[in-house]
């Protein structure tokens, strides 16, 4: 008997060690996923995905430049909550630009989230809008520097109640999902995980995530 029970206890020590390997290390809120650099859809669609947890997701979740859309009208500008709640599952965040002004983001259907034999369908997709302007002496990709429409739009100016656009100042749409996970789509080692875009034809990104 006490050889049998010396046995169990020696299983469930392995069961918790192994359980223990499978969940994320407590050293990152915010881990990037490895991408398929051989697909040559990229040049449509720019995207990039992170497991996001912790302070990184709680700060995803009430950034009031969530739901930004390409408008003038400080209305296009919602609450921050959005409503949505993971309910204790892994989050993913999904962010999408568009590399040509032919594929803008605001005409893609639904966008589709798959971890390993996981369908995404706890999920919640919004626009996320930025202002693009020059920098004077450079900086910043390609010379640019950007920052977010609600920052931006309620910023206070200086030298005036007024705020003033910089010169040459376009805005950008993009486009984020969270989409939730269980544990149980998680597995030790690499984990695939692909999205899929519906545009004027259907492109698939795909991303390594190593646990």
């Amino acid at each position: 008997m006490r050889i049998v029970l010396l046995l169990l206890l020696l299983a469930a020590s392995c069961k918790t060690t192994l359980e223990r390997k499978y969940l994320p290390e407590s050293s990152w809120d915010k881990k990037e996923g490895r991408a398929d650099r051989s697909n040559g859809e990229r040049i449509a669609y720019d995207v990039r995905v992170w497991e996001v947890r912790g302070e990184i997701l709680q700060k995803i979740l009430e950034d009031p430049n969530n739901n930004s859309t390409v408008s003038k009208s400080k209305e296009s500008i919602l609450e921050s909550n959005l409503g949505w709640d993971p309910k204790g599952k892994r989050v993913f965040l999904v962010d999408i630009r568009s590399n040509t002004i032919y594929r803008p983001v605001d005409i893609l259907g639904e966008i589709g989230i798959r971890l390993g034999e996981c369908e995404g369908k706890d999920k919640i997709e919004f626009p996320y809008t930025y202002y693009f302007f020059p920098v004077e002496n450079g900086g910043g990709k390609d010379g640019k520097n950007q920052i977010t429409k609600y920052k931006f739009e309620n910023s206070k100016s200086p030298s005036s109640s007024v705020k003033v656009k910089p010169k040459n100042s376009y805005e950008e749409e993009t486009k984020k999902v969270l989409a939730a996970f269980p544990e149980s789509c998680f597995q030790k080692g690499s984990n695939p995980l692909e999205v899929q875009i519906l545009s004027y034809e259907l492109f698939t990104f795909r991303f390594l995530f190593e646990y």
